[in-house]
């Protein structure tokens, strides 16, 4: 299991982890090990970037790929065995992608 995770919205380069999912699809498609494998984006927010026609395109492209796109999923754990949500539920993984929080330097 591929598990990409966005910890917090803003964050540099909104796209990035469904470009990151739909280059792992590709990966392991042609390694011929696509369907052994779930990929699932989890993301605090309804969906974090761009208008509505933006939403629907990589929504529907996800879709053709397989590619689970969970919303409304704050993380609040990783450990070993998974990633646990504010939701109270977990998704185990065996690969992790994650977007850290994007936060303002300290200042001197």
């Amino acid at each position: 299991d591929l598990l990409i995770m966005i910890s917090a919205t803003p964050y540099k380069c909104p796209p990035l982890p469904f470009e990151y999912a739909f280059v792992a699809d590709e990966v392991l498609t042609n390694r011929g090990v696509r369907n052994d494998v779930t990929i699932t984006i989890a993301c605090p927010v309804p969906w974090p970037f761009g208008g509505p026609a933006v939403e629907t395109g990589f929504k529907e492209r996800m879709d053709a790929k397989g590619i689970r796109f969970l919303a409304g999923y704050a993380i609040t754990e990783v450990a070993p065995e998974g990633a646990m949500f504010a939701n109270e539920e977990s998704l185990p993984y065996d690969a992790l992608f994650y977007v850290p929080p994007q936060l303002a330097p300290r200042v001197l």
